[in-house]
């Protein structure tokens, strides 16, 4: 099946194709899920929520309005932080369908240095760190908007940023002799 029969297939609640669709993007969302979590099994059921959301809203998908695989994204970003308030508690709050940024494609480069590799140097990183790293690179939030969220000043975001960056350089280059 292609994406368009997948797509298809699940608005009309076919097993088949929902196995299908969760087969073709397991392994994005359980990445997606483990960003938020160190804890496997807390980012297996991150996931399994993810694709109950999906295929639950998955009639809401309109193809003119852009890619699956972005809108897909929003919604397993938001399911995610969704549970992350409920478990927590926090003001942790979700993303307007808008500020979310298309997925882009993958640079060759990057699948040099092996995924359990980025994650080690990710799990390394202090928590502020890796929350500022995550909300500028991984979801294009402005300075402004991560220090509203994080409740700290733009310049403690930028300097955060920075050490963050060269903490994951160092960490990466150090153990890539190593593989």
């Amino acid at each position: 099946m292609d994406l368009k029969e997948i797509i298809s297939g699940c608005q009309n609640r076919n097993l088949q194709a929902e196995r299908e669709l969760f087969y073709l993007y397991a392994k994005k969302v359980h990445a997606l899920a483990r960003k938020y979590t160190h804890d496997l099994s807390e980012a297996d059921d991150m996931m399994q929520e993810c694709f109950i959301k999906v295929y639950g809203q998955i009639q809401k998908y309109e193809e003119e309005k852009g890619k699956f695989e972005a809108w897909m994204y929003r919604v397993c970003v938001n399911t995610i932080l969704q549970m992350l308030r409920a478990k927590k508690g926090n003001h942790i709050s979700s993303l307007p369908i808008e500020s979310v940024p298309e997925v882009a494609d993958v640079d060759d480069d990057y699948l040099e240095i092996p995924s359990h590799l980025i994650q080690s140097a990710m799990d390394g990183l202090p928590k502020g760190y890796k929350d500022v790293f995550y909300y500028f690179v991984m979801e294009g939030w402005s300075h402004k908007q991560i220090a509203a969220q994080m409740k700290i000043t733009e310049g403690t975001s930028r300097s955060q940023l920075t050490k963050a960056k060269r903490y994951l350089r160092n960490f990466i280059n150090a153990n890539t002799a190593k593989v």
